[in-house]
């Protein structure tokens, strides 16, 4: 039962890494575009933003 489960999770955890790597690849060929998007949806505050930070 406990082995079931490990291989639930170790698939769900090579699931996501797949998916946040395919997302790093369209963010790197869209990134401008995405930049864009960000400063339509969210002003840029005095704060530092975090989004900046991640892009």
């Amino acid at each position: 039962m406990i082995d079931l489960i490990f291989k639930v999770l170790l698939l769900v955890v090579i699931f996501a890494v797949l998916v946040v790597f395919i997302l790093i690849k369209e963010i790197k060929r869209r990134r401008e575009e995405i930049i864009e998007k960000i400063k339509v949806y969210i002003p840029f505050t005095s704060r530092p933003n975090p989004i900046s930070f991640i892009i």
